[in-house]
C-alpha cells in the first residue's frame, strides 16, 4: 500500500505524466544508491563506535582542544533525543554549500517531496553524522538505539510504511524545530571565544602595566638617591656632580595601558560565573590610573611654572660662559632653589610614583588570580619573580631596635604582601625605637593584603611567632613579602 504522508516516492505511474514518472523513478534510483552506501557506512561507523566507546578518554584525546572542549558543551544540553540535532546542524554548516546545491538539484527533478530526493539532499548532512556517532558525547547511550534507526528507515525509503516515512520525516522536523538551540550553543560559543580573547589581552596588559611600574620605581630610587646627594651640598662646586635633570625639575611619563580593561570592564555581563570576582579589582585599578593620570599633569603643570620662573629671573639661564656657568651652581646650591626641588619631587615620588606602585600590585593580584581561574602551576614566588619582582629585606630572631635602616627610601611606595599558608596571620607596623605606634595589617588565608599600604624610613613590619624568634621586614628596594606555612619565606 502506498504511503499516504506525500513522502512515498513509488506513485502509480498512470497516475503523472511521462515527464514525471521518469523523473520519479529516477528520484527512486537515487534513493536506493544512496541508501545502500550510507546503510554500509552507519553499519562501518557503528562499529567504529563501539570500539571507540570502550575507550572514550582515548578518543577524545585525539580530538584539537577546541573540537573537545565544543563537544562537552553540546552533551551537557538536555535536547533529549534531540541530540541527534546537534550532529546534523554541526555537519550542516561546515557542508552548507553542498546541501545547497542538492536541494536545487532535486527541485530541477521536481521531487522535492520524495523521500529519495530527501536522502540524496541531506547526504552530506547523513555522512557526517554516521562520523559522529563513535563520539560517545554526541549521543547518550539510550539516544543512540533511536538515532540509528531513523537513519536505516531513511535510507530505505518507504519499506516500513507511513510509520518509517513518519520517522525520517520526524528527523528533519526535529532538526527545524531545535536550530534555536544549536543557535544558541553558537553564541555562547563565540562569546566564549571573545572572552577568553578579551582576558589574554588582558593578561599581556596588566604584565606591561607591572613591567613599567618596576622601571618608573627604580627610576624613583635613583632620583631619590640624587636628590639627597644635592641636599646634602654647601659648595656651588660641587654642584657639577648633580643630574641637570633633577636640577631644572625634569619630568618623566610613564603610559599605562588600560584598553582591555575598560573593554572587560564594559563586557561584566558576558563574563562567565567565574571571573565576576574581578569586576571590582578591575575597577579599582581603573582608579588607580586614573589617579596617576592626574598627579602626573600636576608634576608636569609645577615644572613648566618652575622653569619659566628661572628663565624670566635669571638672565644666565640659558648661557654656557663660566659666568653664567658660575652664577647658575650658586643659584642651585641656594636653600630656595633646594625647597622647589625637594617640593617638586615630592609630587614625583610620594604621589605619582606611588600610584604607579598601587598599579603594580593591582596589576600582580589580577594577574594571579586570572592564572588560578586558568589552573596554571606556578608557585606564588615564582609567579613573582617571572615579574621581575625583589623580595624585601628580612631580619630572623633581631631585636629591631637594633638595626640599621639607613638605606631605606624615604617616599612613599606600596609592595605585595602575600599570605601562602591556610591561616590568617598578622603583621605588626612599628617604628624603631617608638613603642607606642603600632598598627595591624591582616593578611587572609592564600590571599593578599588589598588595603592601600607604605612605608617610611625606620618603618617595619613585625611577625610574632610562637616560638619568640620573630621576623622582621623592612622596605629598602624590595617589592613584595611572602609568608609561607607561618614562617617567613626563604629568597
Amino acid at each position: 500500500m502506498g504511503n499516504t504522508d506525500g513522502m512515498d516516492g513509488d506513485d502509480e505511474p498512470g497516475e503523472q505524466d511521462g515527464g514525471d514518472a521518469r523523473t520519479e523513478h529516477d528520484a527512486g534510483r537515487c534513493r536506493n544508491s544512496v541508501g545502500k552506501e550510507v546503510q554500509v557506512g552507519v553499519r562501518r561507523k557503528v562499529r567504529e563506535r563501539q570500539r571507540y566507546q570502550q575507550r572514550p578518554h582515548d578518543r577524545l584525546r585525539e580530538l584539537p582542544d577546541q573540537e573537545a572542549d565544543d563537544l562537552h558543551h553540546v552533551g551537557t544540553h538536555d535536547l533529549a533525543n534531540a541530540d541527534l540535532t546537534g550532529a546534523v546542524l554541526r555537519h550542516e554548516s561546515r557542508e552548507s554549500e553542498e546541501a545547497d546545491g542538492g536541494e536545487q538539484k532535486c527541485n530541477e527533478r521536481k521531487a522535492t517531496q520524495h523521500l529519495g530526493c530527501q536522502v540524496e539532499n541531506g547526504k552530506g548532512v547523513i555522512e557526517g553524522l554516521v562520523q559522529e556517532l563513535r563520539l560517545h558525547r554526541v549521543f547518550r547511550n539510550d539516544a543512540l538505539p533511536g538515532a540509528l534507526d531513523i537513519l536505516h528507515h531513511l535510507v530505505h525509503g518507504r519499506t516500513g510504511g507511513n510509520s518509517d516515512g513518519r520517522k525520517a520525516q520526524g528527523l528533519f522536523t526535529v532538526k527545524e524545530n531545535h536550530r534555536i538551540s544549536l543557535n544558541n550553543w553558537n553564541a555562547e560559543r563565540k562569546n566564549r571565544q571573545y572572552i577568553n580573547r578579551l582576558v589574554a589581552n588582558l593578561q599581556g596588559e596588566l604584565t606591561q602595566n607591572v613591567l613599567e611600574a618596576n622601571s618608573f620605581i627604580a627610576n624613583g630610587y635613583e632620583i631619590e638617591k640624587s636628590l639627597q646627594d644635592y641636599i646634602e651640598i654647601d659648595d656651588p662646586a660641587n654642584i657639577q656632580d648633580i643630574p641637570r635633570y633633577l636640577l631644572n625639575f625634569g619630568t618623566s611619563t610613564q603610559r599605562f595601558i588600560d584598553n582591555n580593561l575598560l573593554e572587560i570592564i564594559e563586557a561584566e555581563n558576558k563574563l562567565p560565573e567565574s571571573y565576576l570576582p574581578l569586576i571590582p579589582k578591575l575597577k579599582e585599578l581603573k582608579r588607580r590610573i586614573d589617579s596617576r593620570k592626574l598627579w602626573e599633569e600636576r608634576e608636569l603643570h609645577l615644572s613648566g611654572e618652575r622653569t619659566k620662573e628661572m628663565i624670566d629671573q635669571f638672565e644666565w639661564y640659558f648661557g654656557n660662559d663660566a659666568a653664567s656657568v658660575g652664577q647658575a651652581n650658586a643659584y642651585y646650591a641656594s636653600t630656595l632653589h633646594k625647597n622647589k626641588v625637594i617640593q617638586y619631587y615630592a609630587i614625583r615620588l610620594s604621589e605619582n610614583t606611588y600610584d604607579a606602585s598601587l598599579i603594580r600590585t593591582s596589576s600582580i593580584v589580577l594577574l594571579w588570580e586570572i592564572a588560578q581561574l586558568k589552573n596554571q602551576e606556578d608557585t606564588i614566588l615564582d609567579f613573582l619573580r617571572k615579574l621581575g619582582l625583589k623580595p624585601l629585606n628580612q631580619i630572623n630572631c633581631f631585636d629591631p631596635n637594633n638595626a640599621s635602616f639607613e638605606n631605606q627610601a624615604g617616599f612613599r611606595r606600596n609592595f605585595v604582601i602575600y599570605n601562602d599558608t591556610d591561616a590568617d596571620i598578622t603583621l605588626e607596623e612599628r617604628i624603631k625605637n617608638d613603642s607606642t605606634h603600632s598598627a595591624q595589617l591582616l593578611i587572609p588565608s592564600k590571599g593578599f593584603f588589598m588595603d592601600e599600604f607604605y612605608l617610611f624610613q625606620n618603618e617595619y613590619l613585625l611577625l610574632n611567632k610562637a616560638n619568640g624568634c620573630n621576623t622582621i621586614y623592612y622596605h629598602e628596594a624590595g617589592d613584595f613579602i611572602v609568608i609561607n606555612d607561618g614562617e617567613p619565606s626563604t629568597h
